[in-house]
């Protein structure tokens, strides 16, 4: 990640690691050490401010110290950034990791009272984060950020990654669930969204404020969706079928059915007219009577 402006201040001299990323993990470290006591921002700038009014309290061989423990913290904590790079190049997966994440539990579950075993009722990276993310960047730094601060070894890190990674890998296996929805048409969009929730397939956990969320929300939904792989075919099936019908009747918006006969002749000339100009019939049609139209008025 891309060293923030600002970080040659003489302060953050010895600091091995000096991006956004960096500084957001220092000031998380630091707050829940009880060093700092403000409430920590997710703003890498603001984040940085905190971190460099801590370490402005040391000099001399205390303020080596301090540096030299944020080193050694943050080489057992940070992933590698191509751990994440799989998730970053594309906001289909970003989308779906997320919602992953929201969903599934990575520690094991707990004992109750009466000897059985269950999870608690939020996630973990429930738990990590301080606002729902409206966009990808967002998105992909909640998760970041959910590894960097997580209070396991980095060994176990990998292991949870690699896990997202691989279960990510069974879910391309199938064809991409809304091929038939083109994610630059904000009304397809929309009405894709808007199909699911009709139908309760959407998720809960997704709240999307445009169309393009809508589109990715949408995409993930069905990605996520724990249902057995024929009950989804049939599923998205249907679902094509009313994307179909409602673009075919968007289609005819404007036309009416001209029902009539014309002679054999005519209608050769009709079709060499067409092929001619690159144009269907009912095109080539419009084109040869507004043509006439315009000559007499």
């Amino acid at each position: 990640m891309a060293v923030l402006i600002g970080t040659k201040h003489k302060e953050f001299k010895g600091l091995k690691g000096m991006s956004g990323r960096d500084f957001v993990f220092y000031a998380h470290l630091l707050s829940s050490s009880f060093k700092i006591f403000n409430a920590v921002t997710s703003t890498p700038g603001a984040c940085m401010q905190e971190v460099l009014s801590y370490l402005s309290r040391y000099t001399g061989s205390d303020r080596s110290e301090q540096i030299n423990w944020l080193n050694s913290q943050r080489n057992l904590s940070l992933l590698p950034d191509e751990h994440f790079e799989w998730i970053k190049i594309d906001e289909r997966v970003c989308c779906w990791a997320w919602g992953w994440l929201m969903t599934s539990h990575l520690s094991s579950p707990v004992f109750n009272n009466d000897g059985s075993m269950s999870y608690p009722p939020t996630t973990e990276f429930q738990n990590s984060l301080k606002t729902f993310p409206t966009n990808t960047r967002e998105r992909f730094n909640s998760i970041v950020y959910f590894f960097d601060t997580r209070s396991v070894n980095l060994e176990e890190k990998k292991q949870d990654i690699e896990k997202m990674k691989a279960t990510w890998m069974s879910v391309l296996d199938s064809p991409h669930p809304l091929k038939f929805i083109d994610p630059s048409n904000e009304l397809q969009c929309a009405w894709a969204w808007e199909y699911l929730q009709k139908h309760g397939a959407s998720m809960s956990i997704f709240s999307p404020t445009n169309n393009k969320e809508k589109y990715l929300s949408a995409v993930a939904s069905m990605d996520l969706a724990g249902v057995h792989r024929d009950t989804k075919r049939i599923f998205l099936m249907n679902m094509k079928k009313a994307c179909d019908q409602k673009k075919y009747r968007e289609k005819l918006k404007g036309k009416k059915p001209l029902n009539t006969f014309i002679n054999e002749d005519s209608k050769q000339r009709l079709n060499w007219l067409a092929k001619q100009r690159g144009q269907n019939i009912n095109k080539t049609l419009e084109w040869l009577i507004d043509k006439e139209y315009d000559s007499h008025v």
